[in-house]
């Protein structure tokens, strides 16, 4: 499952299906959870590999990266979204 664009989570609020279809609406892109749940430490132990020559190059990533639970926008709610921001910049003044 593959994401070229899109947003990837693996801990936090991401473990919400609510606030991760929020996100995913209001950036307008696919989010995914990331199936590997180490977050931020396994990111340094990549980032070290590459430094110390352990790795090639940060290609690892996709390879290591699996993905589950993809959310797409939903058109409905970014047509609201839009629909709000017009108001905005229509009728307040800041």
């Amino acid at each position: 499952m593959p994401v070229l664009l899109g947003i990837d989570y693996s801990t936090g609020g991401a473990k919400s299906n609510v606030w991760r279809q929020i996100i995913t609406d209001v950036f307008n892109v696919p989010t995914v959870l990331t199936k590997r749940k180490t977050g931020a430490s396994f990111g340094d132990a990549i980032l070290a590999g590459v430094a110390t020559g352990y790795f090639k190059d940060y290609f690892i990533c996709k390879q290591l990266a699996e993905y589950v639970n993809m959310l797409e926008p939903s058109e409905k709610t970014i047509k609201n979204i839009c629909n709000i921001l017009h108001f905005i910049k229509k009728y307040i003044t800041i």
